[in-house]
Formats: structure tokens, C-alpha cells, sequence
């Protein structure tokens, strides 16, 4: 079988996470549908938003909520694993929408996958990262988080991906305890 491959790339534009976050969700319904080999990768970049994913808690705000939406951040409660995070200006967000049946790949290797994907593409650029750390979630560069990832699969279909961080604005960290990671 042969596959196909889309490429969706919004990354000259910020997104809203809502608009995103349908995007991803139109191409999720038409691989389930289709139970084809066909991938899409969306390639985006957020307008500042702290998103909460199933593990996500309130108490992983530093700062309160209602301050945080003050300061024009929008808060998202997302379907997909992991805590909470930040995505906006300088962050590249990948998410590749794929069957991960056709394609026979369980979660784990999937997220391995995800994450040599980001080694590899550090590398290029003369970047040594690691994925698959004990005790952290993600790929580093020495003590700095370079992606996060946090997936959600739903009949066999991958949805939400990982974040690189380019030239992103740090210090929005700062406000969480991102990732669960102190």
C-alpha cells in the first residue's frame, strides 16, 4: 500500500490553539474514515496559550488562572496525554496526524519516534539533544527542555505531536511547573 503524505504548513501566521486544534481534528475524522496509510503534519505556531492536557492540574499554575487570562493568554483544556505546557511566538508545532494501525506502531514507539525525529533535526543544525531521559518527558539539550510531546490516540489514529522551541519567549515557563517537571 502505498502512502501519502500532506504537509500543512501554517507557521507564517499565529494560530489560535482552537483553529489548530480543528485542524487537526477535520484530518483525524478523514484518515479514520478513509482507514488509509495517508499522513498529515500540520506545522504551526500558536498565539500565546497554556494548554492542560489529561494529566494537567490547576495547581501546576504558578501565577493565578484569572491573572494569566488577564494578560491576554488563553487557557486551553486539550484531549491529548500529558500536563500542562506553553505554546506561542518562535515554537514550532508539529503534529502529525497518522494511522497508527496501517502503519504498526504502538504509543510507546510512537513517541520515540517523535523524539528521535527532533534529535535528528537538532543535529542537523549542530545541536547534540537527547530524547527518552529517565525521569523527564520530552528531548533536552543538557539541563534544557528543547520539545515536549504529548500525543492523543483515538481509534488507532494519532493526533497532537510536539513543540520545538526555536526563539520562543522562555520566560512564559516561568508561570507553570511545565510538564509536571519542577
Amino acid at each position: 500500500m502505498s502512502r501519502r503524505l500532506e504537509i500543512v504548513n501554517k507557521t507564517c501566521k499565529l494560530l489560535k490553539y482552537r483553529e489548530g486544534l480543528a485542524l487537526q481534528e477535520l484530518f483525524a475524522e478523514q484518515v479514520k474514515i478513509s482507514q488509509s496509510a495517508s499522513c498529515h503534519l500540520l506545522l504551526l505556531q500558536h498565539n500565546p496559550v497554556y494548554t492542560l492536557g489529561k494529566r494537567g492540574r490547576q495547581e501546576d499554575f504558578r501565577e493565578a488562572q484569572q491573572d494569566v487570562l488577564r494578560q491576554g493568554i488563553d487557557v486551553e483544556a486539550v484531549p491529548r496525554g500529558g500536563e500542562v505546557t506553553f505554546h506561542g511566538p518562535g515554537q514550532l508545532v508539529a503534529y502529525p496526524i497518522v494511522n497508527l494501525r496501517e502503519l504498526r506502531v504502538g504509543a510507546r514507539a510512537w513517541i520515540e519516534r517523535l523524539e528521535q525525529c527532533v534529535v535528528d533535526t537538532a543535529a542537523v543544525f549542530g545541536v547534540t539533544a537527547k530524547g527518552q531521559v529517565p525521569g523527564r518527558t520530552g528531548v533536552w539539550v543538557e539541563e534544557r527542555k528543547l520539545a515536549a510531546l504529548g500525543v492523543k490516540i483515538s481509534h488507532g489514529i494519532s493526533s497532537h505531536g510536539l513543540a520545538l522551541n526555536v526563539s520562543t519567549d522562555l520566560s512564559f515557563f516561568s508561570k507553570i511547573v511545565p510538564c509536571g517537571l519542577p
